[in-house]
This record gives structure tokens, sequence and C-alpha cells, in this order.
């Protein structure tokens, strides 16, 4: 017959016992899905020289369309969003960082803004997607 754990070792059981049930918890869920926001995917632009892969916070180019651009170049860099709107750096063309800001469309566009011009973005599929 077991005895029972000494007095000093209840605690030590009861963290075990506790860390144990969140294991099978957790595996029994399954893996965690990753949080998806709501800019990722791909956008394209005709006033852009490339497409924009963006997972939040950062931006790559795709199917770049000048020659001073490679696919996979870091193009994007969000600094600040809430809820539909999104403030950032973006590569243009000119090689320069520019301020932008995006505000996601009933329609499911991106409208942007470097102060000086507006633009469209469309979104063509999402990160999971296009790999």
């Amino acid at each position: 017959m077991l005895k029972s754990a000494p007095d000093s070792a209840r605690p030590l059981l009861a963290m075990a016992a506790a860390w144990l049930t969140a294991l099978l918890m957790a595996c029994a869920a399954g893996l965690p899905v990753p949080l998806q926001g709501p800019f990722d995917g791909m956008w394209v632009s005709p006033q852009l020289g490339y497409d924009i892969h963006l997972q939040e916070p950062f931006g790559v180019a795709a199917r770049p369309r000048v020659p001073i651009v490679e696919t996979g170049d870091p193009v994007f860099r969000m600094t600040s969003s809430e809820g539909k709107r999104f403030t950032a750096r973006q590569w243009m063309t000119d090689g320069a960082w520019h301020r932008v800001t995006g505000e996601l469309k009933p329609d499911g566009t991106l409208s942007c803004s470097d102060g000086a011009k507006t633009w469209i973005m469309e979104r063509r599929g999402d990160m999971k997607e296009e790999k």
C-alpha cells in the first residue's frame, strides 16, 4: 500500500500535477493558430514598382517591376496600427523611406497616402496561399 506524501512534498506534487494537466490540455487542443492581422497578405498597386507581402509589422517586395528592387527586399515597416488604420515607413522607388498612412476600406482595398500622393492597393491572396 502507498503511503501519502510528506507535507513538505505536497506543494511540489501539486505544482507538478498542475503542469501535467496544462500540458495535456495543450496537446489535446493542438498547436496554437498564429494570429493574422487585418493587413496581412499580398498587396498590389500599379503606382508602386513592386507588390508587397505584408505580415505585420513587416513587408517585403514581391514581383518587382523596377530594376532597383529585388524580391524579398524590405520595403515596409508598420510603426502603429489601430483598427483598420496604420502608420508606416515605406521604401519608395525614389530610394527614400517615406511616412505613409493607410486605411482598410469596406471594399477590401487599402487606401494609402504619403502626404503628397494617394494610391490604392488591392489584396491578392494572403501569406499562407502565396507560400
